[in-house]
């Protein structure tokens, strides 16, 4: 048999193939398109204006901090840290060791100031001072013990606070920033919120002392225990030189007292400004 020769394609059904093709892969590549303009924003654009705000969160938190320092109040100090924790995630260099380094000296201090607010709620040192109510030598005691307790809590924030410049070089250090790199961050850290620091220093000294006062009032009392009583808002002496020895420590803790109360006073001023 003889091979037959094979039919010529039809030039319309070939056109129409083609047709089909194209509009194919244009349907694919418009797909293709419109899902990449799904994609949303650039990354790297996501990015920088995340870093963008966190560097203007830390702005904010250094004129706060530098305004109200380390307060006396833990939740405070909470606040701030967990702010500074956030805008440190979004940055990066210097900025991310200087608001990781700041939280963590924070941090640091909250336990002190948390468990010094706790033991002056509890008393305050005029609160002690008030001994009218006492019927027991065990009284005086226990407000001995309590004026302990506060004045060791005030040492521990004296402490950090007159170390804060030595304890913000470590932190960045222990962060992995090099000496050329911590101490423009020290400087940046002290000039931010160093002076609010020092004031904050000077009103625990001031509470410190007064302390030290309200406990040699409260040790004479119990070691004269059965030789003076109440009369009124005063404490009469049977021996005139406790009376002297009382009447000295009384002044020098109604002086420490007296600036306590206007230390309080200036912050608030400041804050009004």
């Amino acid at each position: 048999m003889f091979d037959q020769p094979e039919p010529k394609p039809n030039k319309l059904v070939v056109l129409l193939k083609v047709l089909v093709l194209l509009a194919i892969a244009g349907g694919c590549g418009w797909v293709l398109y419109t899902r990449m303009q799904d994609k949303g924003p650039d990354p790297a654009e996501v990015a920088a204006q995340a870093e963008a705000e966190a560097r203007r969160s830390k702005d904010e938190l250094l004129t706060d901090l530098a305004a109200n320092t380390m307060a006396d109040n833990a939740d405070e100090l909470e606040g701030k840290a967990v702010a500074l924790e956030a805008a440190a995630a979004s940055l990066s260099g210097n900025d991310r060791l200087f608001c990781s380094g700041a939280a963590n000296i924070l941090r640091k201090l909250i336990p002190f100031t948390r468990a010094y607010r706790e033991a002056f709620d509890m008393g305050s040192i005029l609160d002690v001072m008030d001994v009218s109510s006492v019927k027991k030598q065990r009284d005086l005691t226990l407000r001995l013990e309590h004026l302990e307790h506060l004045k060791n809590m005030l040492n521990r924030l004296e402490s950090h606070y007159e170390l804060l410049e030595h304890n913000l070089r470590k932190e960045f250090g222990e962060l992995g920033a090099t000496p050329s790199q911590g101490e423009p961050l020290v400087k940046m850290a002290m000039t931010s919120f160093g002076p609010a620091a020092a004031k904050r220093l000077k009103k625990w000294r001031i509470q410190r002392d007064a302390c030290t006062h309200a406990i040699d009032v409260i040790k004479l009392l119990n070691k004269r225990w059965g030789s003076w009583a109440v009369d009124g808002d005063e404490i009469v002496f049977e021996e005139a030189r406790d009376t002297r020895t009382y009447n000295g420590i009384i002044g020098l803790l109604e002086s420490k007292l007296k600036a306590d109360a206007e230390s309080v006073d200036e912050k608030e001023m400041l804050s009004r400004q």
